[in-house]
């Protein structure tokens, strides 16, 4: 199959197709944006889109063409688009569906809370409008990468500074086992007190791992380690407009009743996974 980017003569073609299938189409074509379609007959028979926020993408406007559908064209656009994304540099992809859940599920993509998504991902025009809020959002973290890494980390049941900082640990001459250990009680806010982020705790760890001062006379580490917690701090906020897990997760973990709540909207399964994430994808940067 060979898929190709759209042009501008495409774009009504696949506002059309969209339409057919009750998908949003309005906001095409925006900024960010970028299609991806198969040809077939005279047609569109497929299109994907993405829109590129830096490093994040949205995944969008995927659609086969009711006839083709059980060919395994939608899987081939979709991992033909998804691959152009990370050409791009995008460490973690989003998307809202009504319909499709289960097919992104088979895909590796988990169910997310979408309030936790990144600022610029919740600003975009999919998010704050296009579609209804009941509209199941997830998020595919890329494996082999150290950010999809320290996600996987995190929902095998380790807390969120053990993910983050046992993946970056051994980058700089600790044993992972020992990272780990290190980190045990840091989970919500260290131990569930609701404060610091764990994830930003680890990430915390890891650059002082890497620039800390051994000689207390080393003024010039201690001044680096701080300056590049400083823009570790200011890149998190940017995404997520706190570092401290009770603000992030709009609970505090200290409190019975908060925590409750916390477990029965499954907060630490949806929201926190971003969480690391982003802890691990700045801090790869920083590193």
């Amino acid at each position: 199959m060979k898929f190709e980017k759209a042009r501008e003569k495409d774009i009504q073609a696949i506002k059309d197709l969209l339409a057919e299938n009750d998908l949003p189409s309005e906001d095409i074509r925006g900024d960010h944006q970028v299609f991806f379609l198969l040809r077939g007959e005279g047609k569109i028979l497929a299109v994907c889109g993405l829109e590129i926020y830096g490093r994040h993408g949205i995944l969008r406007s995927f659609v086969v063409n009711k006839p083709e559908r059980k060919t395994g064209i939608g899987t081939e656009i979709y991992q033909y688009t998804l691959s152009k994304g990370i050409e791009e540099g995008i460490k973690a992809f989003y998307l809202l569906t009504t319909t499709a859940a289960g097919f992104f599920e088979k895909m590796e993509w988990q169910k997310v809370e979408r309030k936790a998504v990144p600022e610029v991902i919740k600003k975009s025009h999919e998010f704050a409008s296009a579609c209804p809020q009941s509209a199941v959002c997830m998020a595919y973290f890329i494996p082999g990468t150290l950010a999809g890494d320290a996600v996987r980390l995190y929902n095998k049941g380790f807390n969120c500074a053990q993910a983050v900082f046992s993946t970056f640990a051994p980058l700089c001459d600790l044993e992972k086992g020992k990272a780990l250990k290190i980190t045990s009680g840091y989970a919500a806010g260290i131990c569930f007190r609701g404060g610091l982020c764990g994830a930003v705790n680890g990430a915390y760890m890891a650059i002082g791992l890497k620039y800390g001062r051994e000689k207390a006379e080393d003024d010039f580490a201690k001044e680096a380690t701080y300056h590049k917690m400083r823009v570790f701090d200011e890149k998190f906020k940017e995404l997520h407009g706190s570092i401290e897990c009770r603000e992030l997760l709009n609970y505090n973990a200290v409190n019975q009743d908060e925590l409750s709540m916390i477990i029965e909207k499954q907060l630490f399964e949806t929201a926190c996974p971003l969480f690391v994430q982003s802890s691990a994808s700045i801090l790869e940067e920083i590193l």
